[in-house]
């Protein structure tokens, strides 16, 4: 493998670590025990399930609404979570649609962390109790699936999964075009001689720009957020943007070598 090659491989973990049978098994009951629990809510304790139970009984229609904006509307609308949506609405009913989709949102994130870090196990059970965490999967369904299906595409060994898996994550929620564009530039500034500051100068001034933009380009393009948000200050209690920025700052504190090896998780921190 030449030195190219080893750069844009070492973006994505690829392997996993070996564990035995018994500890695999604990990893999967515990991820079935997480998504049978969050899925089985009552839908009164979390907001927008009405709005999901809409999706589901009308994707269809709803696909046929954006259809009519032209092709590029249809791309910026999520399509596949329109035929998720659609497909296990033919053997189910609108409630049992959503929280399957919880069910394994949920269950597949805990089992993908656990099995690759397993030496983290105790911050990883705290971490996925987290408000800021859970609500990925009971109030922005379309985000936990979508973060669902890019991180089974972020640990796939296969690189034709990895990049389809990927690939389809702006057509679960849109804002993943971001994301991969983030990964776009984390592999342009693995070929450059930028230094671990000036990489997160970069982020900083996408993230900048990102929110500067971000209205504009969602009503260009036809985007549903464009009528959905007003991309509007909102009175929010701080508490999520305070628990990210310690976790940069943990990050930003780590050694070179670390920071080198990271750049795509902290840009991401940095920029969305």
């Amino acid at each position: 493998m030449n030195a190219v090659s080893q750069k844009v491989a070492s973006t994505f973990p690829f392997g996993s670590p070996v564990i035995s049978w018994s500890r695999s098994l604990f990893f999967i009951s515990i991820a079935l025990t997480y998504g049978f629990v969050l899925s089985h809510l009552p839908d009164q304790d979390f907001k927008d399930f009405n709005n999901y139970l809409i999706y589901a009984e009308s994707s269809s229609l709803i696909a046929l609404s954006y259809a009519g904006g032209g092709f590029l509307s249809v791309l910026a609308n999520e399509p596949v979570w329109l035929l998720i949506n659609s497909g296990l609405g033919l053997f189910m009913d609108p409630e049992m649609v959503v929280r399957t989709i919880i069910f394994f949102g949920a269950s597949s994130v805990v089992w993908l962390i656990l099995r690759h870090y397993p030496k983290h196990f105790y911050w990883l059970i705290l971490f996925l109790f987290l408000p800021q965490v859970i609500k990925n999967y009971l109030i922005h369904l379309r985000q936990g699936a979508a973060i669902t299906v890019f991180l089974w595409g972020w640990f796939a060994v296969n690189r034709s999964s990895r990049w389809f898996l990927m690939g389809l994550t702006p057509f679960i929620h849109s804002s993943f075009f971001f994301i991969l564009g983030l990964l776009a530039l984390t592999w342009m500034l693995r070929f450059t001689r930028f230094g671990p500051a000036l990489k997160t100068i970069t982020y900083g001034f996408v993230g900048i720009a990102l929110g500067l933009g971000l209205g504009f380009l969602v009503e260009l393009i036809g985007a549903r957020q464009a009528g959905d948000y007003a991309f509007e200050r909102t009175d929010v209690s701080g508490l999520g943007f305070l628990l990210w920025a310690i976790i940069l700052i943990i990050m930003l504190s780590a050694g070179k070598s670390w920071l080198r090896d990271h750049t795509f998780k902290i840009g991401t921190l940095l920029s969305i």
